[in-house]
């Protein structure tokens, strides 16, 4: 058998790797995802942020425990499309945030370029900080580069909300799982007395 060279099996290895990645990310999986995700994120959300209580009498009623448990289920796989959207919109605010802070940090730089002629300042670097205080002290560009943050902050707190509305939701679901448990070990001691 011959030997096979490391970069012939480089080369190999990422052929495989490249044919699996078109099939993971084929137009049929696309497609089956967007339609799987597609949702009214704040519905969702809405109806996810009130959480169903179980009177403490039913708790030890199996098929009361069932009917919970399937629906903590079903909710919590609903939260977690919510965070998903949550997170997808975050990623996609990114990308706008990253173009409209270059925006405006281009037009603070042609200010402190502008202003630098106008008094006659010897021509030097533009520094990060001469570009900081003038988006700080340009009133226009301030007030923008304020909402710019504020909005990246709330894209962050949205995000962060959505992914503990999911995980509570999980928690919900193994906790009442938890109790089906107890509630079958409790029955099979109580049949087993019985005897």
């Amino acid at each position: 058998m011959a030997k096979i060279s490391a970069k012939d099996r480089r080369k190999k290895n990422e052929e495989v790797e490249k044919a699996r990645g078109t099939e993971l990310f084929s137009d049929g999986v696309l497609k089956f995802f967007r339609k799987e995700l597609d949702i009214d994120i704040i519905a969702e959300y809405t109806a996810l942020k009130d959480v169903a209580k179980i009177p403490a009498d039913k708790l030890l009623d199996r098929m009361e425990l069932m009917r919970a448990i399937n629906s903590c289920s079903k909710n919590a796989r609903a939260a977690n499309k919510v965070f998903l959207k949550a997170r997808a919109a975050r990623e996609f605010y990114r990308i706008d945030f990253d173009r409209s802070l270059r925006d405006l940090t281009i037009r603070a730089t042609e200010n402190v370029d502008r202003w630098m002629a106008d008094n006659d300042v010897k021509k030097k670097q533009i520094t990060k900080d001469m570009v900081q205080q003038e988006l700080s002290s340009d009133p226009k560009l301030s007030k923008e580069y304020t909402l710019l943050i504020e909005k990246r902050e709330e894209m962050r707190s949205i995000k962060s909300d959505c992914e503990v509305l999911a995980t509570e939701w999980s928690n919900r679901q193994w906790t009442l799982r938890a109790q089906a448990k107890l509630v079958a070990a409790e029955r099979e001691v109580n049949l087993s007395s019985k005897e």
